[in-house]
C-alpha cells in the first residue's frame, strides 16, 4: 500500500493569510467582502493537493470572497499570476514569523 501524504493545516497560518491584502485587487477585507484563503491550484512543478483535497495551508493566497469567485470563473486569465501571489504571500509570512535577533 502506498502511504498517503498528509495535508499540513494550520488555523494560525490561515488567520495570518486572512489578515493580508487581497492579491487580486490589492485591498483589505471588509464586513461583506472578507479576505479568505485561496489554496493554490495547478502550478507546474508543485504538488498542490490530491484528488478531492486541497493544497497544504502553506500554499494559501489571500483573496476577497468576490475576487476568489472571479479567480475561479476566469482561471485562464489569472493562472499566470498565482505563482507570484504565492511567493509574495510566503515572503510576507517569512518576515512575519521569522525570529528577531
Amino acid at each position: 500500500m502506498i502511504p498517503k501524504n498528509k495535508t499540513w493545516k494550520s488555523n494560525a497560518y490561515k488567520r495570518f493569510v486572512e489578515s493580508l491584502d487581497c492579491c487580486l485587487c490589492g485591498h483589505s477585507g471588509w464586513d461583506d467582502n472578507q479576505i479568505i484563503v485561496h489554496h493554490a491550484i495547478a502550478i507546474p512543478g508543485l504538488d498542490l493537493g490530491k484528488m478531492g483535497g486541497k493544497a497544504n495551508d502553506s500554499f494559501g493566497i489571500p483573496l476577497h470572497v468576490t475576487c476568489h469567485n472571479e479567480f475561479h470563473a476566469h482561471f485562464d486569465k489569472y493562472k499566470e499570476d498565482q505563482p507570484l501571489w504565492l511567493m509574495r504571500t510566503l515572503e510576507t509570512a517569512v518576515r512575519h514569523f521569522a525570529p528577531t535577533r
